[in-house]
């Protein structure tokens, strides 16, 4: 494909999704992540929570003398890090052997930890700190986070998710946790409580070996299950179904590391909601949104045009987005962000 092509289809791309030039403006800090999480969409995932819940409560000295252990849970994009710390962070068991509870999206900012005044809230206390995409650390910023830390209560504990086992060894994490892929069975149960009504496949014996050879092209990996279950979630005909099971995207060679499963739920999105996809973009990585504002936001900016500016239109529209990231549907709060997707 030649440049001056490349060119066109991205031209024809903005006059569809009808973006404008304008001024940018300075946004806010990003919010950290939220630390919830719908347990009844986590499958394939309970041994090794209660292998790590019972680290978690163990109060034993550790072998370098300190008062505070870590641990690492190491994986690729899309296999369940951030959702397998939430488990462990809303554990009953969990809040309730903690004095102190704090949850930091980290990503590639590590000095927005220093917002927690460490020292001051953490002196002979007992605590549990997530650092939740880890992305890069240095030894220097490590030492900037660990000494406030020593004065901690024994059993203080850290849990840092990356992609990365460097920034784990960095962070002298033991133990370290590689996440693997789902089996697929559990591949499957998730898959079928997002693509099918009331989450069974019995009455959609068409669809149903479509979605077993679509999930098994998901290798495993709960993001990409769960991004095309919901999007299948919207679509009833057999030839829609197979359209992405045959998709050329599965086969495409990027240099970017955004799976296949993702591109291809943004590809199926219609323009309209495209579009308001389009917009979440300018927030920062680990925005998350509440559902209203984001409505009159699309509203303010004039995405959603007369013909569409209804309730049930912003409505349609927002679920589908909600969905791509979170596998809810028509749910009344919207609490998704662009962890994986941005």
């Amino acid at each position: 494909m030649g440049l001056i092509t490349v060119l066109e289809n991205i031209a024809q791309e903005k006059v569809e999704l009808g973006l404008k030039e304008g001024e940018g403006e300075e946004l806010s800090p990003r919010p950290p992540s939220t630390s919830l999480v719908d347990e009844s969409s986590v499958y394939g995932r309970n041994e090794i929570k209660e292998e790590m819940v019972k680290w978690l409560l163990s109060d034993k000295e550790n072998s370098t003398g300190n008062n505070v252990d870590v641990m690492s849970i190491v994986g690729m994009g899309g296999s369940g890090k951030t959702t397998l710390a939430q488990l462990l962070y809303n554990h009953d068991t969990v809040k309730q052997h903690f004095h102190l509870k704090a949850w930091v999206c980290v990503s590639t900012e590590i000095f927005l930890i220093k917002e927690l005044k460490l020292k001051e809230r953490v002196g002979n206390k007992k605590f549990l700190l997530v650092l939740d995409d880890v992305w890069d650390m240095k030894s220097l910023h490590w030492d900037g986070l660990r000494i406030p830390l020593l004065t901690a209560a024994e059993g203080s504990k850290i849990v840092v998710t990356s992609r990365s086992e460097t920034a784990a060894k960095i962070m002298r994490a033991v133990p370290t946790h590689h996440l693997g892929t789902l089996s697929p069975q559990d591949s499957w149960s998730l898959f079928t409580k997002l693509a099918f009504p009331n989450g069974h496949s019995s009455a959609y014996r068409q669809l149903e070996p479509i979605g077993r050879k679509i999930v098994d092209k998901c290798q495993g990996l709960p993001l990409a299950v769960k991004a095309l279950g919901s999007l299948l979630y919207y679509k009833a005909e057999k030839r829609e179904w197979e359209d992405i099971l045959n998709s050329e995207t599965w086969h495409s060679q990027t240099n970017h590391e955004i799976l296949p499963s993702l591109r291809l739920s943004y590809q199926y999105l219609s323009p309209p909601v495209k579009r308001c996809f389009a917009y979440c973009s300018i927030f920062p990585k680990d925005y998350e949104f509440d559902k209203e504002k984001l409505i009159l936001l699309w509203m303010a900016e004039g995405l959603l045009h007369s013909g569409q500016s209804n309730r049930r239109m912003e409505e349609e529209i927002s679920d589908d987005i909600c969905s791509i990231d979170t596998g809810s549907h028509g749910s009344g709060i919207c609490g998704f962000n662009n962890h994986c997707i941005a």
